[in-house]
């Protein structure tokens, strides 16, 4: 049994809504695993309010690495791990409809 098929390609993409973009479009966090510090780049589409913390694994915010406005581009910020414990973190940032979340961990 043959099925007919028509595939019609366009360039572009289509979001839910259109000319929506997301304003945080990557988190990049390394080096990963760190012994005391690492980077967090965060690329921002479009200028917005947005908000990088750090959790533990208990969802206790153990820092707040950037919160209020950023233009769009790429943007670093220093997470110094010296005074937590090792372990697993959560780099969380919030500042479109998803939040971007990447996992660190830290080991002495």
């Amino acid at each position: 049994m043959e099925v007919p098929l028509t595939l019609e390609v366009t360039q572009g993409t289509v979001s839910e809504e259109a000319g929506a973009v997301p304003e945080v479009s990557a988190l990049v966090v390394y080096p990963n695993p760190t012994n005391a510090s690492a980077t967090v780049a965060l690329t921002v589409a479009a200028a917005s309010d947005v908000r990088v913390s750090v959790y533990d694994v208990l969802g206790r915010r153990v820092a707040v690495l950037a919160e209020g406005p950023l233009n769009a581009g790429t943007h670093r910020f220093a997470l110094d791990g010296a005074g937590l414990p090792t372990g697993v973190y959560v780099v969380r940032a919030e500042g479109g409809a998803e939040p971007l979340v990447r996992r660190i961990t830290l080991v002495r």
